[in-house]
């Protein structure tokens, strides 16, 4: 079961020799993630089905025990869709331990609405392919609550000083400026870069996660 490819290689090459972000302009900037993101869906479909489904299982177990998902009473997360972090087992477990679970929804503007859900039932298929709550308002999650939940999040590859680089909608850069509870990314080893800013993959508008799960462990940022 290889665990590397050359397009892990690759991507490792790229992020590292790169120029730094401040010498390029806007549009090279935009042009660079579009390149680095076709990269990291290539790199995550060269993943091994077997491997994957093992690291998954890891990061869930690390999410599972930590101090942050113990002490949170929320959990506001992204239903995985094929090829991400898996995210099910972390759901169901909160919901075990009763924990308030609320899913995104995404609205005009760039936001997400979060609604809660008690199993993984009912949902509607967003434009984007992504299965979300169906926007019932009775559902929206208190916002008393929002300070006090832990949030995963997803992305193509993150960073060792937690930047990472998304899909490109922004839904989660727009999330990140004003969220005030505990953040947590979730990352595969070979999704993993020692400095996305070094590569020009960074912007002011990029805000970090402050914690990242993967296969061997959480680093703490």
């Amino acid at each position: 079961m290889g665990r590397k490819s050359p397009q892990v290689v690759e991507w490792f090459h790229f992020v590292s020799n790169a120029d730094e972000e401040h010498r390029l302009t806007q549009e090279e900037v935009a042009m660079r993630k579009r390149e680095a993101r076709e990269r990291c869906l290539a790199l995550r479909s060269s993943l091994d089905p077997a491997y994957r489904i093992a690291a998954d299982r890891d990061i869930s177990c690390h999410v599972l025990e930590s101090s942050s998902f113990a002490s949170s009473p929320a959990l506001l997360t992204y239903l995985s869709m094929p090829g991400e972090v898996d995210t099910r087992a972390i759901i169901a477990a909160a919901l075990e331990a009763a924990k308030v679970v609320a899913l995104p929804r995404c609205v005009p503007g760039r936001r997400m609405e979060w609604h809660v859900v008690t199993s993984l039932d009912g949902l509607v298929r967003s434009r984007f392919g992504v299965e979300e709550p169906d926007g019932d308002p009775a559902t929206l999650l208190d916002s008393s609550l929002m300070g006090q939940a832990l949030a995963l999040v997803p992305g193509l590859a993150f960073d060792r000083s937690g930047h990472r680089l998304g899909y490109g909608g922004g839904y989660y850069d727009v999330f990140l400026s004003s969220f005030e509870g505990a953040t947590l990314g979730l990352c595969r080893t070979e999704q993993l870069a020692d400095s996305l800013a070094s590569a020009g993959l960074v912007t002011r508008l990029d805000l970090p996660v402050e914690a990242v799960a993967t296969p061997a462990g959480i680093l703490r940022l």
